[in-house]
């Protein structure tokens, strides 16, 4: 599926018809703020035009499942989080760092496990995962595990002298970072 074909299907409606939005209140995406894909509908929502209580998020989760209040069948939107995996909370946490330092007006791709990545991902370990805070470090070993096992799909990987081992996302386009809902996630809701 091409982007063309993507950003077409995010805009079709539970009903099939062609919409000119994603949200309740028929503003684009905002990249700055956190925002959830419906399982059902694929519309993206902000979280400041959804009524249900979600509690600390942090954008570009992937980990939960949410229905809007036009695909529910009760009319109430529902929200589930789910336990991330590492590499799950390494993307976030690599995207994140790169829309901040986009907002900030550097084009920087490139972040550090020990100054960038873990330092995030121990700042806001309760908003992404349901998983317990590790009590031992032992977890920034796993991280580094994760993001070396997946160079050059999930993640990229540079070293310099100056910055030593740098990470970043194998695809930099924010916009396709999202949930995978599969069939049983869509017809168990």
């Amino acid at each position: 599926m091409d982007t063309s074909e993507m950003k077409n299907d995010l805009k079709r409606s539970p009903l099939g018809g062609e919409d000119k939005y994603n949200c309740y209140c028929g503003k684009e995406r905002n990249l700055n703020i956190v925002e959830l894909l419906c399982a059902t509908c694929s519309r993206w929502f902000h979280e400041s035009c959804i009524g249900f209580q979600l509690g600390r998020l942090v954008p570009f989760m992937m980990n939960y499942v949410f229905v809007c209040k036009n695909c529910s069948m009760t009319g109430l939107e529902s929200f589930r989080k789910v336990q991330a995996s590492i590499p799950q909370m390494c993307i976030t946490a690599l995207a994140n760092l790169q829309q901040t330092a986009s907002k900030e007006g550097k084009a920087r791709l490139m972040f550090s496990k020990d100054k960038d990545i873990i330092p995030y991902m121990d700042h806001y370990w309760e908003a992404m995962t349901t998983m317990a805070r590790r009590s031992t470090q032992s977890w920034y070993a796993t991280v580094q595990r994760s993001l070396i096992k997946d160079i050059n799909t999930l993640f990229s990987y540079e070293e310099s002298n100056e910055q030593g081992q740098m990470y970043g996302l194998a695809n930099t386009d924010l916009t396709q970072i999202k949930p995978t809902y599969d069939e049983a996630t869509t017809l168990g809701k």
